[in-house]
């Protein structure tokens, strides 16, 4: 056992012995296993905000994602849209640093608690939910002028972005999320980010957006 892994709580250690015995032994099982574990957040108390003041200011909004009511906020009433997108295990104000400076310069903000996050419904979340998320709350309430994310909401950003063409080439389609908004700014650790970033570099526009100011790990 290497002195990184032995630095671990006791309880992720057995987690990961116990995982890697499944493997062996009922590989799909231990699969299913590892990726209900991996969606699902740990559990916190109802309505923990981080910056709660910030909704004394907003107007709530409920986006339908399939059987699930999330539930979002809004603020400003400026004709450019920004979408907040916050990272795992957090909440639509853990952003709220940016809310009330964009208002001032006249734009509306919006927030989303993703699905099993804040207030929102839900036991798990994936990587392609989150997305699916984010996709639902631009057709619910609008086109989205630019984005700044956090975290595994960066990554779903970055899913999307590629998904949809924002930065090589017109997009294409003629709905609101495939306007390409740019990214104001991303903070993200995640393998896929740091390869997105790459290809972005090299595809990007210049003057089109500034997407890495926010994050000095890459």
């Amino acid at each position: 056992m290497s002195a990184q892994s032995q630095q671990l709580p006791l309880r992720f250690r057995m987690m990961t012995s116990s995982l890697n015995f499944l493997a062996q032994v009922l590989p799909r099982a231990a699969g299913r296993f590892a990726f209900d574990l991996f969606s699902t957040p740990r559990s916190a108390p109802a309505h923990q905000r981080r910056a709660p003041h910030a909704l004394a200011s907003a107007s709530p909004l409920a986006v339908r994602f399939g059987a699930l009511t999330l539930r979002a906020w809004a603020w400003g009433e400026g004709e450019r849209t920004i979408l907040l997108v916050h990272g795992w295990e957090s909440e639509a104000t853990s952003l709220a640093a940016f809310i009330l400076p964009l208002v001032e310069r006249g734009y509306r903000v919006i927030a989303l608690d993703g699905p099993a996050h804040g207030d929102s419904p839900g036991k798990r979340l994936n990587l392609v939910d989150y997305v699916s998320a984010l996709r639902s709350t631009i057709a619910q309430h609008g086109a989205v002028y630019a984005v700044i994310a956090h975290s595994f909401g960066g990554a779903a950003i970055f899913v999307r972005a590629r998904r949809d063409n924002w930065f090589g080439g017109r997009a294409a389609g003629g709905d609101d999320w495939r306007a390409r908004p740019p990214l104001l700014g991303v903070g993200a650790f995640y393998p896929v980010v740091r390869a997105e970033r790459r290809r972005l570099d090299r595809d990007v526009r210049v003057g089109a957006a500034t997407v890495w100011p926010f994050h000095r790990g890459f």
